[in-house]
Parts: structure tokens; sequence; C-alpha cells
């Protein structure tokens, strides 16, 4: 049976087939255009509100292609922008165990300061001493045995 559908301002032929015995056949109803090429049968197209035909299918297919490019675009926004946190990440990462490592070795350097400073009070306490008993060698002060 050969249906026409008028929709969207326009109208569009159907095939209708309504039974076919011993062959396996589909539940749906193809658009067919009658072209310069002669009858070509277009694919079933089956949106929200039902069959679409024509035009009013390829405004669905071309809004489907710009929802999968917009997703494709948002994804391809996050991944910039995780790509970005990882970086700002990984930074932070190498200044702070810059910073642990040179407080790793704020120990060491407390220690080496404090040998420096204890050696420096022996060597100043022997100088002193050191004086001391020249200054007695020399006879002064004169009270000393």
């Amino acid at each position: 049976m050969l249906r026409n559908i008028e929709a969207n301002g326009e109208r569009n032929r159907m095939l209708y087939v309504l039974k076919s015995r011993g062959s396996a056949h589909s539940n749906q109803v193809p658009e067919f255009i009658l072209g310069d090429k002669g009858i070509e049968r277009a694919d079933v197209y089956t949106g929200a509100g039902g069959v679409l035909t024509d035009s009013a299918r390829l405004a669905q297919e071309a809004a489907e292609r710009d929802v999968v490019a917009q997703r494709a675009e948002n994804l391809a926004s996050r991944r910039r922008q995780l790509s970005q946190v990882i970086a700002d990440r990984e930074a932070q990462l190498a200044s702070l165990q810059i910073q642990l490592a040179a407080e790793r070795a704020q120990p060491e350097r407390m220690d080496t300061a404090e040998r420096d400073r204890t050696s420096n009070i022996w060597a100043d306490y022997v100088a002193m001493a050191k004086k001391r008993w020249a200054a007695l060698s020399d006879g002064y002060p004169h009270d000393q045995p």
C-alpha cells in the first residue's frame, strides 16, 4: 500500500507492506523518494515523535550530529582542563618535594652549625687559656705562684 503523508509542510510517500507470507519482513514503514534516478527507498528513521521523513529526518539527523559534536567538544574541553590541573598538581608536587628535601637537610645543617659553634667556643677557650698561661709565665700576675 502506498501512502502520502503530509507533515512539516511537505508531502512524503510511504510504502506500507501489510503482509508478506512465507518471508520475513519489517514492521517499519519506509519512505520512498521519486527522483531523477527513479524510485529510491530511504532508510527508516524513527525519532521521538514517530517516523521522520525527508526534511524532518534531515533536520533530526543534523541535530543529532550537532549533539554528538557538542559532546565531543565538551569532552575535549574537559580533557584539556584535566590536563592543566594535572600539570599544576605536578608542579606543586615538584615544589613540595624540593621543600621536603630542604627540610630533611635542615637537621644536618643545624648539627654542622652547632659543631662549628662548639668547636669555635673550645678554640676560643683554648686560646684564652694559652694567653693566661703565657701571662703567668711572664710573671704576670705577680700574686700567682
